[in-house]
């Protein structure tokens, strides 16, 4: 689903809360990894994560135009 999200995520940056587990990622041809390198790629820092699988990203703030 992320993979076809990237023009939305790239020109809206909405935020993220999304549960993401390596095993199904895996099962579904990706993975974890892959899954947070596509945020950071598009200026995403992760807010918050509980520690079993759901991730709260957010865009990262850009400095102020001066």
């Amino acid at each position: 689903m992320l993979g076809g999200m990237t023009n939305i995520i790239s020109t809206y940056h909405p935020k993220f809360s999304i549960e993401l587990k390596d095993e199904l990622l895996k099962s579904l041809g990706s993975s974890l990894e892959a899954a947070k390198a596509l945020f950071i790629k598009n200026d995403y820092t992760l807010q918050a994560f509980d520690g079993i699988g759901d991730y709260f990203w957010v865009p990262t703030p850009q400095p102020a135009a001066q």
